[in-house]
């Protein structure tokens, strides 16, 4: 997960232990990946990461983090239908998304969950972000998605 298979950064393994495991006093981690795992293949013509593996990155990394005595919270993945970057917006990744953010929805493998699609999708076209939280890429959100889904995060989940 996070995109290293496709060489665009480090893997979600790296950046747990890198970005928290490795941090004094860490209690909490939010996870928000599989974007890049759904839309990065397509650049070069290969298939979306499936569902099975997104949920095996996540179990695996939620696990990691658990048995480290961290607070884990699972964040949906966000829309990105008919975003600019030829190869990136696919049916099959649409469809993976949905079922993987179903599964983050209803699975026990987090402490909590911060429903980020929800929060900045469009209503009325639920697999895009809404207009005014949109960079105008329509994969990236603007200041205010970003403040939006920001506050999608219950502070009680972070003891606050």
């Amino acid at each position: 997960m996070g995109g290293a298979e496709h060489g665009r950064g480090p893997g979600g393994q790296v950046q747990l232990r890198r970005d928290v495991l490795t941090v004094p006093g860490a209690t909490h981690v939010l996870f928000h990946f599989g974007l890049n795992d759904l839309g990065l293949p397509g650049m070069t013509g290969e298939p979306p990461a499936t569902a099975e593996d997104l949920i095996a990155g996540y179990t695996a990394l939620a696990a990691k983090a658990c048995s480290a005595g961290l607070t884990t919270i699972g964040t949906t993945m966000g829309p990105y239908a008919g975003t600019i970057y030829p190869g990136v917006d696919s049916l099959e990744g649409r469809a993976i998304r949905r079922e993987v953010n179903d599964w983050i929805r209803t699975s026990t493998v987090f402490d909590a969950v911060v429903d980020v699609a929800a929060a900045v999708q469009d209503p009325d076209a639920p697999g895009s972000i809404r207009p005014d939280l949109d960079s105008g890429d329509h994969l990236h959100l603007n200041d205010e998605g970003t403040r939006t889904m920001a506050d999608a995060v219950d502070l009680t989940y972070l003891g606050l």
